[in-house]
């Protein structure tokens, strides 16, 4: 009887037999995307060597759903987004990002109403600039009502990976020091505070990658998606705070107005 469990568990390690557990974590569980073609093909090669799935792993834009990449897709979300590039309003939806997949009724089959909602709204999209289907760039505007100025990559980033983890979902993601102290940028912390718990905040050495050509002083941020009671709980709790400060504070605010 031991031998015969001890066979059972190795057949569901064994990443060569489609459907055991290795197998479905290394084809139907790892996904990754990059805008970098060069990137996309060295991540797909590395997994190869490894005999991992490379399947999962894209050359595409990564604010975009392709194929098993969309929103609430995901427990875990590991990134490095490029510092300093800018999402401008020039950077629009193309024909050929929204492309109907040939396999899409496979996506259609196993994600079901999930997936037709996210591709649908990027579809509804098209010919509009990238940052339209963030929140964000409308918070952090500042070139008029309605417009859409350009707004530094690695915020969007925030934002997209808020959007693609389940409630519960957890993300580490390497960010510039400014995202955390610039006075600019509390929009940012705010939009984070309001919809994920702030798990930890590591700070990095100043010469982490110099090596890279990168000398901008970053640090390492994880956060836990609020699941749906648990967005509800801060949203109450918020509110009354809100409230509370604002008859505290009413004659002052009356002064103001």
């Amino acid at each position: 009887m031991l031998r015969s469990k001890y066979e059972e568990i190795q057949n569901d390690l064994d990443q060569g037999t489609k459907g055991s557990r290795l197998w479905k974590l290394a084809n139907r569980c790892i996904y990754g995307t990059d805008a970098n073609d060069r990137m996309a093909r060295t991540s797909k090669m590395n997994m190869i060597m490894h005999g991992d799935g490379h399947g999962g792993v894209h050359h595409h834009d990564g604010f975009l759903n392709v194929n098993g990449i969309f929103e609430g897709r995901f427990d875990i979300i590991l990134t490095n987004p490029p510092f300093g590039a800018n999402v401008e309003p020039s950077d629009v939806i193309t024909e050929e990002q929204v492309a109907v997949p040939e396999n899409e009724g496979a996506y259609v089959r196993e994600f079901g109403d999930l997936y037709r909602e996210a591709q649908g709204r990027v579809r509804a999209a098209r010919g509009k600039p990238i940052a339209s289907l963030f929140e964000l760039p409308k918070r952090g505007r500042d070139d008029g009502p309605g417009k859409l100025g350009k707004i530094k990559t690695e915020i969007l980033f925030i934002e997209r990976c808020l959007e693609l983890l389940k409630p519960g979902g957890r993300m580490g993601i390497v960010l510039p020091e400014g995202v955390f102290n610039n006075p600019s940028l509390a929009y940012v912390r705010e939009f984070c505070e309001d919809r994920a718990y702030i798990r930890a905040v590591v700070s990095l050495p100043q010469e982490t990658f110099f090596s890279s050509g990168a000398s901008v002083k970053a640090s390492l941020l994880f956060m836990q998606k609020f699941k749906e009671k648990e967005g509800a709980d801060f949203e109450k709790k918020k509110a009354a705070a809100e409230a509370e400060t604002r008859a505290k504070h009413k004659p002052e605010l009356d002064s103001e107005t």
